[in-house]
């Protein structure tokens, strides 16, 4: 998948590490699109997630920086203790602003998926993993509604160790696809 208006956002909480591991281990570098995580974790957890992860994979993966710009084949872990929006400057590159904002859920899915309504980004697959609320669930709905072409995976709630966020995606019938989390990385290859 190569696009400049495709994007994929990943969304998990509570076992959502574990779950990162595999997936981001079957990803490489024919994926060329920005891919943003929003793991529920404290600020000082994500920055060791981040490096942990990067390296598993073939592709690049660093914390994301507020003002920086969005590039293809990158994964981004949205910094602990702070929203994430995606957001597009004078020139229509989409970057990130990363700030301290109000609520008990820093970083929130659904702040960074209602973002992506005024982006460039046309085409958006969400994944929802194993973690407990319904964070994601919000956005998604939004993002559907806002005429985009949103693809959306939810893990097998089975598997999860919390199955909340994945569930309520599902209940309200927002996923296209229920997939163990073994087969995630190999569905986002596909495209």
């Amino acid at each position: 998948m190569k696009s400049d208006t495709s994007v994929i956002v990943i969304a998990c909480s509570t076992g959502g590490p574990n779950v990162l591991r595999e997936i981001v281990s079957g990803l490489d570098e024919r994926l060329q699109v920005p891919i943003v995580i929003v793991q529920h974790m404290s600020a000082v957890f994500t920055k060791s997630l981040a490096k942990s992860l990067n390296r598993l994979s073939k592709i690049h993966i660093e914390e994301a920086k507020n003002g920086e710009i969005l590039q293809n084949g990158r994964v981004y872990i949205a910094p602990g203790g702070k929203h994430i929006k995606i957001m597009k400057n004078l020139s229509g590159d989409s970057f990130f602003k990363v700030y301290d904002g109000s609520g008990n859920l820093k970083p929130c899915a659904d702040i960074l998926l209602k973002s992506l309504i005024s982006t460039s980004y046309s085409n958006v697959t969400v994944i929802v993993l194993t973690g407990m609320g319904k964070d994601g669930t919000a956005g998604i709905l939004l993002l559907k509604q806002s005429g985009k072409q949103v693809f959306v995976i939810a893990q097998k709630p089975e598997e999860c160790i919390v199955s909340g966020m994945s569930k309520s995606v599902i209940e309200l019938g927002l996923e296209d696809k229920i997939l163990p989390a073994e087969e995630i990385a190999q569905a986002m290859m596909k495209g």
